[in-house]
């Protein structure tokens, strides 16, 4: 793992990717609500051995799961950020308004959110990430640097130049981007965005450097500490995935799981699968 963030990043495009569902703060995939309900439950809580672990009350994530109307929700739609910032594919577009629209027929609100842009979260994620990354594989980096892959190295000893101010205001773009999320959230229980801007790539065409011209939109998240869902929600026309990003308040994935299990619910991407 490079640094938290970094791997979040990872695990959400994986899920995004390869039809899996993907649900942060929690680590890893899950082939359903379910299975990611079952994971959930077993992470949450306090750990008094953990000083960063959180006493915030574990709310009741099955009673969620057991209803699959939104009636009352207000989602916001985060629409700058793939039709401006990080323009994203026809098709990915067209699945996501699809998506919006199952949404609205089982009851939610949706309106339009502004977010800051794509590019102010991302490179602050980006510094912090390359910084903490180095931080943790300091000793193994600088005594079996062989053990690590080209790309894990590179990526990891740029880490190395970061400059401690650039760190120090890094962190107070990161506390200012947090309180404008929460500003933009104000009036809605949650933002639904598409989780990357293309369909997944063939294997062993992913850019050694993912994600630098044109973000991912779940990375922002990374950043504000926030839980997000993805899930399927079409496929292109070559048969590849497409996926629907669900955000929530912090502490708030009972929200992200209600509208991801409406909208599983509702669909039948969930039932489909590749031919073998």
């Amino acid at each position: 793992m490079y640094s938290d963030w970094m791997a979040q990043d990872i695990e959400a495009l994986f899920a995004a990717e390869t039809e899996l569902l993907g649900l942060k703060l929690m680590p890893g995939q899950a082939q359903s609500l379910l299975g990611a309900y079952a994971a959930l439950r077993e992470m949450v809580g306090h750990d008094p051995r953990d000083p960063a672990s959180s006493d915030a009350a574990v709310p009741d994530y099955r009673g969620v799961l057991a209803r699959s109307e939104l009636k009352g929700l207000r989602l916001g739609i985060a629409r700058g950020m793939f039709e401006r910032d990080s323009v994203a594919s026809d098709e990915m577009r067209s699945a996501f308004d699809r998506a919006a629209e199952v949404l609205r027929g089982l009851g939610a609100t949706i309106n339009e959110v502004e977010l800051p842009p794509l590019a102010l979260y991302s490179a602050t994620a980006t510094l912090i990430a390359r910084d903490e990354g180095f931080a943790i594989h300091e000793k193994t980096l600088r005594e079996r640097p062989q053990d690590y892959g080209v790309l894990a190295r590179d990526r990891l000893t740029i880490g190395a130049y970061i400059r401690a101010s650039d760190l120090v205001q890094a962190m107070r773009r990161r506390r200012m981007l947090m309180d404008a999320t929460a500003a933009a959230m104000a009036e809605v229980d949650a933002i639904l965005l598409p989780t990357a801007p293309d369909p997944a790539p063939k294997l062993g065409e992913i850019a050694a450097y993912f994600g630098s011209e044109r973000p991912p939109y779940m990375r922002p998240f990374n950043l504000t500490g926030q839980p997000a869902l993805s899930l399927c929600n079409g496929f292109d026309g070559a048969g590849l995935p497409l996926s629907l990003q669900i955000v929530g308040r912090p502490f708030d994935e009972a929200t992200v799981l209600r509208v991801g299990n409406a909208y599983e619910r509702a669909t039948a991407w969930r039932q489909r699968r590749p031919d073998l």
